[in-house]
């Protein structure tokens, strides 16, 4: 408890900080077209306004919906300010709010309705020199709905704090950088007991980039994490469920760029290895290969496709692997003026999972899983926006999340009632209607 409350005093006085200085240097008000922002010697302060309206179909990941579809409204004011012509150092912060309301007779979903909030910000010294530092800070407040029928929703507070060191000589054929962030997730006191979830993370990067063509560089990157949870276990209902550190390593080298005046190619190629305090470790091969068609010399359009083989942690068991097949399309219209978005992806992911039993559920009941899970997740987006002007934009998107998964879990659904199996597959459709103003 008294890690937490430290922990917390520190992320608020980061928060501080970073509101303190955007009081110090903000600027005079100065005379400006819709859009532009408002300049001031060598500072540009913007403000913009993001409107939402939208439905989910399955806003609780549910194989067959109890609930009605979620209808919600939100609105996003956000500014940003930051420096017209860095030369010793370039400053940047951004912050947005937003409050979704879910319209709805169900009480489950009705209660989802909440606030997010995102800070970020960052001073880069030396942005033009052959040596740089860059610092950064940023905290995210989400409102997330859970994964089951409840009342309430999950709050998550991540802080994020570090700094990256750069070395590019003159002309900046390679570039070197060393990357260490800390992150801290803490989860609000709430009754479904994701507290006992609070960690803090350790980052460590490292990225080697030669470009040996005009448009092309051969990487090498490794990236290391110390992971630490809070508390060693969680209990939830008659479950106990070890809460494992990890020490994931990830290395991946190869290339990035333009292959062909219209073809561009990244292909990365590693090794993965994730060391954990007990149970079963992660090593293998892991990597990545896209690549992208311009259509048009402009690059107004565009097609792509790719694979990646990677792995994660997981708060079930140790670590979940996958194996990723994505494409997508791009197409600019009407002087740019539309844009026009397609993403797909199809993810085999597998996840070995701990025993456990007795997981209860916010609408009662308990919950026992199997001894892996076999997910065949599919994801589709659609995205069009269209710029009205300099200062406005709108558009609407469709989003449909899919679990094609055979496994069920085991629920014994509440005292006096016989034990029941039930599916994790899920359909989720997404539908937004969007406007944004900027000043």
């Amino acid at each position: 408890m008294d890690s937490r409350m430290s922990r917390n005093k520190r992320c608020l006085a980061l928060g501080l900080l970073c509101i303190s200085a955007l009081t110090l240097v903000t600027p005079a008000a100065a005379q400006a077209e819709p859009g532009d922002g408002i300049k001031a010697e060598n500072f540009k302060l913007s403000f913009g306004l993001d409107l939402n309206a939208g439905t989910n179909t399955n806003l609780f990941y549910e194989t067959t919906p109890t609930q009605g579809t979620a209808w919600s409204l939100s609105v996003l004011p956000n500014l940003s300010l930051s420096t017209i012509d860095p030369k010793l150092v370039a400053f940047q912060l951004t912050w947005g709010a937003g409050y979704q309301q879910y319209l709805s007779p169900d009480t489950e979903v009705r209660t989802q309705s909440g606030f997010s909030t995102t800070l970020n910000t960052s001073a880069h010294i030396n942005p033009k020199g052959n040596v740089s530092l860059r610092l950064e800070e940023g905290i995210t407040r989400t409102n997330e709905a859970p994964n089951s029928p409840s009342e309430d929703s999950i709050h998550r507070i991540v802080n994020r704090a570090g700094a990256i060191f750069g070395v590019h000589p003159v002309g900046r054929t390679i570039q070197s950088h060393i990357r260490y962030t800390w992150v801290a997730t803490f989860f609000q006191e709430n009754d479904l007991g994701l507290q006992q979830l609070n960690k803090d993370e350790h980052q460590f990067d490292g990225r080697l980039a030669w470009t040996f063509l005009p448009r092309t560089a051969a990487l090498l990157m490794v990236n290391y994490r110390l992971i630490n949870y809070d508390q060693a276990n969680r209990v939830i209902g008659t479950a106990e469920i070890p809460n494992v550190n990890s020490r994931p390593l990830r290395i991946q080298g190869g290339i990035n760029g333009l292959v062909l005046n219209r073809l561009a190619a990244q292909a990365l190629i590693g090794y993965g290895l994730s060391r954990y305090a007990d149970g079963n470790s992660f090593q293998g091969i892991i990597g990545r290969a896209k690549l992208t068609y311009f259509l048009s010399a402009d690059g107004d359009s565009s097609v792509n496709a790719g694979y990646q083989r990677t792995f994660r942690d997981s708060t079930l068991g140790n670590f979940a692997q996958s194996h990723i097949i994505s494409a997508g399309f791009r197409q600019m219209l009407l002087d740019k003026k539309l844009n026009i978005d397609l993403t797909g992806a199809f993810e085999l992911r597998n996840t070995a999972l701990q025993s456990i039993s007795g997981i209860p559920l916010a609408n009662g009941g308990a919950v026992t899983l199997p001894d892996e899970l076999n997910d065949r997740l599919l994801t589709v987006n659609a995205t069009g926006t269209y710029n009205l002007r300099k200062w406005a934009s709108i558009g609407a998107g469709y989003t449909l999340r899919s679990n094609f998964t055979d496994d069920d879990v085991i629920v014994d659904a509440s005292a006096g009632l016989s034990e029941v199996s039930t599916g994790r597959s899920y359909n989720q459709h997404i539908v937004n209607i969007f406007a944004r103003l900027v000043y």
